[in-house]
């Protein structure tokens, strides 16, 4: 599996590349997903529900301003080359655009397979809708996510990704870590 992903895209030019070996499907895969600590939701209201709770989201609507990080990663595996754009909004759950191409040639270059997007601004609104794209929404269902996602970076494939500079902040270590491992399960 190829990758390549960076934080901040309006800001960044620049791509972590890197290319992954994907075991099997085993029961480690497996668990992994299972435990992340993710649960599916179909809108970005449920995704607030699931997480800070009803009384808590109408006593106090500002609990949806969480701390938000945005990511772009492109994928390549098995003839299909994946784009995805992450919003990850710590300790609430995090938006997922995703845009699927079905590519001939696997030694294309992932870049070129994809549009340039003119301005990323608009990913920060989790309803944002792009034509051509899917996407979906899911609520941290546990109290801490990140210890989920350090364990899963012990595992295969997550334990190949070099993750960004420990000089950022501990906020974007985190989120660049789940959205990591969010596009690599939704990849295979």
């Amino acid at each position: 599996m190829r990758l390549a992903f960076r934080y901040d895209p309006d800001t960044r030019d620049d791509f972590i590349k890197q290319i992954l070996n994907i075991p099997r499907k085993d029961e480690r895969f497996i668990f992994i997903n299972k435990n992340l600590g993710l649960s599916y939701c179909r809108t970005f209201f449920e995704t607030m529900v699931k997480s800070v709770g009803i009384q808590s989201l109408l006593a106090c609507p500002s609990n949806i301003n969480k701390i938000s990080y945005l990511f772009e990663m492109i994928t390549e595996y098995r003839g299909y080359m994946t784009r995805f754009l992450i919003l990850v909004m710590l300790g609430c759950g995090c938006t997922v655009w995703y845009h699927v191409v079905l590519t001939d040639n696997p030694n294309q270059d992932i870049f070129d397979v994809f549009r340039i997007i003119s301005s990323y601004k608009p990913f920060f609104n989790p309803n944002y809708c792009i034509q051509g794209w899917n996407k979906m929404f899911f609520s941290e269902s546990v109290e801490d996510v990140a210890a989920n996602v350090v364990s899963a970076f012990n595992e295969e494939p997550f334990s190949e990704v070099d993750v960004p500079s420990p000089a950022l902040s501990l906020g974007i270590v985190k989120a660049s870590g789940l959205s990591i491992v969010i596009v690599i399960l939704l990849t295979c």
